[in-house]
């Protein structure tokens, strides 16, 4: 199957239209599913062409079938188990915000961050979501900006050991 013919297959399948009595969770993980175990490999991870057909599976998702809070929580999990996903989970979001029109995950997800509590001991999650909060900024100044006040205490947090706050801060200031 070719690309064209994917990207409009992808388009085409659309169970929404379908009462939600027939559309089960298993029926919407199935088409999900192939994508976020793409994602968990970091080989697959290095092709631009793979990156952006499991972006899009998960964009698609998100804005025509209702998986928004399936997403945040999967986005989540992978931001704490697979380092290598920080920068990806932000260049989704980004997509998701550009090319669907759909910023309200990232928002709920940089909310998510900024309520978290790490354990000292954690070496491993709070270094992988400095990476996404800093390249998250880098493409979505505004979104970062929007909750800039309660990402400040993360900046004191264990969070903040792993880069320094103009980092997260330095592209937000053509903004201000």
């Amino acid at each position: 199957m070719d690309d064209d013919r994917r990207k409009r297959y992808l388009h085409q399948v659309s169970v929404s239209n379908l009462p939600d009595r027939f559309v089960s969770h298993r029926l919407r993980s199935c088409i999900t599913r192939p994508a976020y175990h793409v994602a968990e490999s970091e080989q697959y991870m290095k092709s631009a062409e793979i990156r952006h057909l499991s972006f899009t599976v998960i964009c698609l998702a998100v804005k025509h079938h209702h998986q928004a809070v399936a997403v945040q929580i999967s986005i989540i999990q992978f931001l704490q188990f697979y380092e290598h996903l920080s920068e990806a989970m932000a260049e989704c979001l980004t997509m998701l915000r550009d090319v669907y029109d759909y910023p309200q995950l990232g928002d709920e997800i940089i909310r998510e961050i900024a309520s978290k509590t790490f354990n000292t001991q954690d070496n491993k999650g709070p270094k992988a979501y400095a990476k996404f909060l800093i390249k998250y900024a880098e493409t979505c100044p505004r979104s970062v900006l929007k909750q800039l006040s309660l990402l400040l205490d993360q900046l004191d947090s264990e969070v903040g050991l792993y880069f320094a706050p103009s980092s997260l801060t330095a592209p937000l200031i053509p903004l201000l």
